[in-house]
């Protein structure tokens, strides 16, 4: 498992244990790269078992 540390701009600081990350499939998520198969930009990623507003998150580490 792999522990990510997530800190939201409406202060939230989140520990959450995830299978697998990849930093560069969830930047380009979270910069509107990747789109939804409706061809419409995600405004919301699941990280662990919460959902996360895109334009909340300031950012995701890695702890373990």
């Amino acid at each position: 498992m792999i522990k990510l540390e997530i800190t939201t701009h409406s202060g939230l600081n989140d520990v959450v244990s995830v299978e697998t990350y990849n930093a560069t499939e969830t930047a380009d998520i979270l910069n509107g790269i990747t789109k939804n198969e409706s061809g419409n930009q995600y405004s919301v990623v699941v990280l662990g078992d919460n959902i996360y507003s895109c334009v909340d998150i300031k950012s995701v580490k890695i702890t373990e």
